[in-house]
């Protein structure tokens, strides 16, 4: 009696199912051409938005470690997809006519994502819903969300940081961002 090794048993997809994936993913990168030319440049330029080389890199790690669990889902296309990605091209088209670069790298992730649910189905999706949320961290934001968002960060960092060496004895006095100890100065910068 000959076995088979359950990897044998699973069914390879066809040359077709490779060639849609690659079709979909050109018509993405032709659509998306001048936001990806933009976010290069922004990671390339900008020492804030550095990191975004990685997140695409790191993602992909998270979604090659997921393998072994994709393959045990089924695989079932999904209508919900379609609005999804309908909703990421209007989000887009409305970034663009505004002349807004980063709320089109949300939209790019939002329908990328909803390809995911519609050729993959929810299983697959969900499992795959933390790496495209870790997307998020590769567009960069406009820098008046970011000043927006700084000094209150900055805030309650330089509170904890504050209230932590407070803890370990070192009797710190905070002004503003500034920490300030018997011995040493610091400052809780962007």
């Amino acid at each position: 009696e000959i076995t088979t090794s359950p990897d044998r048993e699973r069914p390879r997809p066809a040359l077709g199912t490779y060639l849609q994936v690659a079709v979909l993913g050109l018509l993405v990168v032709a659509v998306f051409h001048q936001l990806l030319v933009w976010m290069v440049e922004q990671w390339w330029r900008d020492a804030h938005y550095g990191h975004g080389f990685l997140i695409p890199l790191i993602s992909g790690y998270l979604v090659y470690r997921q393998i072994p669990r994709l393959r045990d889902l089924p695989v079932e296309n999904h209508r919900w997809g379609l609005p999804l990605m309908l909703a990421g091209a209007l989000f887009h088209l409305a970034a663009l006519l505004y002349g807004a670069h980063f709320p089109s790298g949300f939209a790019l992730i939002i329908l990328l994502y909803g390809l995911v649910i519609w050729l993959q189905g929810w299983p697959r999706a969900r499992a795959l819903l933390f790496p495209f949320a870790f997307l998020f961290f590769m567009v960069p934001m406009a820098r008046l969300l970011v000043d927006k968002l700084a000094m209150p960060m900055q805030l309650f960092s330089a509170r904890g940081a504050a209230g932590l060496a407070g803890i370990f004895g070192m009797q710190p006095t905070l002004d503003g961002v500034s920490i300030l100890t018997r011995d040493y100065a610091f400052e809780v910068a962007i």
